[in-house]
Order: C-alpha cells, then structure tokens, then sequence
C-alpha cells in the first residue's frame, strides 16, 4: 500500500511510531524496531528539506518488513 506524504518534521514521529507498531505485531525483536525506528528516521529527515512529498510502501511478511520511500527531489 502506498500512501503519498507532505514532508514536514512533524509527521517523522508519527511514521516512525506507526512501522514500529506494525514491526511489533510480527514479534520483531525490540532491537531490530529500534534500528528500524533510526533507519527511518534518517531516511525521512533527508527528504525534509529536499522535497515537497514522498511515497512511503510498506510489505508486511510473517517475519519481515519491506518498507520503500520515494520522493521527487528539487
């Protein structure tokens, strides 16, 4: 499912605390959500200043998770 996002710092958190949810309910392992939660992070904050949108899709697997962002860059 691909879901198009407005770039603002304050919507990082929420993504952020959104896919460590869905990683919880596949019983990932608390260090592995917290690396993903820091992956996320830093990919996100790249796109702050560097473009209007981004696409986020997420894959949801019994023991993984496949997360792509997209984002047109000015």
């Amino acid at each position: 499912n691909t879901k198009d996002i407005i770039t603002e710092k304050k919507y990082i958190s929420t993504l952020r605390l959104s896919i460590s949810s869905i990683a919880n309910t596949i019983s990932m392992d608390i260090e592995n959500i917290e690396d993903l939660k820091v992956s996320i992070s830093e990919v996100l904050n790249l796109f702050v200043d560097e473009s209007e949108f981004f696409e986020i899709s997420m894959d949801v697997f019994e023991d993984k998770i496949e997360i792509e962002v997209i984002a047109e860059l000015d």
